[in-house]
Formats: C-alpha cells, structure tokens, sequence
C-alpha cells in the first residue's frame, strides 16, 4: 500500500513544486493561506476549493466549492476516487498531477502508547479554520453515534439540533426532552417544520442513529443551560424577540453550518461561538467522518479520551516523476 500521496503542481504559480499527504491525513487546496495548499494570488479559486481525503488505500477529492468547478481528468468532480496520474485542474490554469509514492518523506514517528490512556482511542487531524477554531477529523471515521457521545460527553453539556424533516422519521407528539427552535408556530406546525434543539437528557446513541448520516443533526457542547442555550441558539439563527427576523440562518444542517465555519472570518463568527465549547457535524459527502470544530486547545480534551495527533499538512518534496 502506497504511504503517500503526492501532487505535482505541473501548472500555475505552484508549479515546479510537489505535496506529499501521507497515509491516514486529508488537507484542502484553495485561497484561504491555512489551507494545505494555499494558492492565494487566484481569485477564481474558491476559499476551500476541495478537499483531498487519503484514509488509505484509496484516495478521493472532495469538491467543497460552491462558485466554480473542481476538475478531475478535465471533468467536474463532487466525490471522485483518485488514483496515480490522474489529473486535478482549479481555478484558472492551476493543474496538479496525483502520484503514488512509498518514500516521498519519512513518516512521522507515532507517540508511544500510554497505559492511562482509555480504550478506544486513535489518531486526529487538526487545520485551522477560517472561523477561528481548529477543524478536528478523524481518520479513522466515528463508525458508529454512540462513539461520538463517548468522545465529546464528558467535555461539556452535549445537545443536539435535530431536523426530524430529514431524518424519516416524523414524530406524533413532542418529547419532554425537545424544545422547538421555531417556537412561536403552533404544536402541529412544530411537529412538521421545526428543528427540535434536544436537551442532553434527551441525546441518546438512538436519536444519534435515526439522524446519522443524512444531513439531519448538529451536536453542540456548551456550559449553558437549557434556557440560556435555547436563546443564543434562537439568536443566531435569525429569531427576534420570539418571531422570525428577516432572515433565518439554517446552522441546523451539518453541511451548511460546515460551510459557514469554514468560510466566514472570526469577525462575523464570535457571535456564534462565544458561548459554545465545540460543534460536531457529520461530513454529509462521507458517512461516519465527523468534523469537529472546537478552540486548538480542545487537543488536550482529545488526548484525555486516547486520541493522538497525526501530521495534517501536506509537506513540500521534491519533484518527481511518474
């Protein structure tokens, strides 16, 4: 099994140099500077154009904008397996070719296992987010939602804003432990069109399942209480003094949340982030693969829970042929 992926920049103001991802890590390609590779002078490249995802042992790009085309062997790519010498065209003019390689760089050496750390744990990636907080992935992927309350329960009150729309399954009656976000509709109205903001009590491995993988569940930490947190969350969301405002903001979808924290400046987010500890959505183009968005010092709350990090920027070689 290759232990490398490598881009060749073979056009663009990259060109001439090359990228090596090693096995188990991801980096995103675009404008922002923190990305893995950053190409800052192109406007035509979005923020995060795309994602490069190597779990191992295949490969695949990820296309995360929503302005202009990724293009995989010159076609227009949303989730594509990549294999050596395909090619990836962005923005204007900007071609990498993939190439397979066992020896690129030296792997970076694993941390010794420590017999105080708990069962289960694995290894994490950590980039900066445009937001402000570091974006923590999981090579590895969350397999299963009761997983995910194992890791992040014991970090801070978990909640969870469910879409029950998008999940199938439409309930009759409304369950001690929800509160509507759109509170100001009718029972039945609420039954049918609000997201219900669930209180931990509430936030079980089943309700995790029946939202699991379908666009349909955000998970929030925070220390506020249930009132406190219905407000902030009301807040953002664009409800005014219990009506809607002029604009409501759909961070109950884990896909376009994940945009939002991965796009907006810190500026615009501290609103939102101010009185939360970390939010947790699922990766809607990749089932099982959790984005974890939390402060960079979250790495410790990890390292508590048997999880260490591994490398998550891509390292500049030499360039080389096929």
């Amino acid at each position: 099994m290759s232990q490398y992926l490598i881009l060749d920049a073979i056009r663009g103001p990259l060109e001439g140099q090359s990228f090596s991802i090693p096995l188990g890590s991801s980096l995103t390609i675009g404008r922002l500077p923190e990305c893995g590779i950053p190409i800052t002078q192109d406007p035509t490249v979005s923020r995060q154009q795309c994602r490069i995802e190597f779990p191992g042992p295949d490969a695949q790009l990820v296309h995360l904008s929503v302005t202009s085309d990724t293009l995989v062997n010159r076609s227009p790519a949303t989730r594509t397996e990549l294999r050596g010498g395909d090619t990836i065209e962005l923005g204007t003019g900007n071609l990498f070719k993939v190439r397979m390689d066992d020896s690129a760089a030296p792997p970076s050496p694993r941390p010794a296992a420590s017999p105080m750390k708990p069962a289960g744990g694995g290894h994490y990636t950590m980039t900066a987010a445009s937001c402000g907080w570091s974006l923590y992935q999981f090579p590895g992927g969350i397999q299963t939602p009761q997983q995910l309350l194992d890791l992040l329960g014991k970090s801070a009150t978990v909640r969870a804003i469910v879409d029950f729309r998008k999940t199938g399954v439409q309930p009759t009656e409304i369950d001690p432990a929800w509160a509507p976000l759109f509170s100001w509709l009718s029972v039945d109205q609420q039954l049918q069109f609000s997201p219900m903001i669930v209180k931990s009590s509430g936030v079980s491995a089943e309700l995790l399942q029946s939202a699991w993988g379908k666009d349909a569940l955000v998970s929030v930490g925070s220390t506020l209480d249930d009132a406190e947190f219905m407000e902030h969350w009301q807040a953002i969301s664009g409800v005014e003094n219990g009506q809607p405002g002029k604009a409501l903001s759909i961070f109950h979808w884990p896909s376009l949340l994940r945009l939002v924290l991965t796009c907006q400046q810190p500026d615009r987010m501290n609103p939102v982030l101010s009185k939360l500890s970390w939010i947790a959505v699922e990766d809607s183009e990749a089932p099982a693969q959790l984005s974890l968005f939390a402060p960079s010092t979250f790495s410790d709350e990890l390292g508590k829970r048997g999880f260490s990090p591994s490398s998550t920027s891509a390292t500049v070689v030499s360039p080389g042929k096929d």
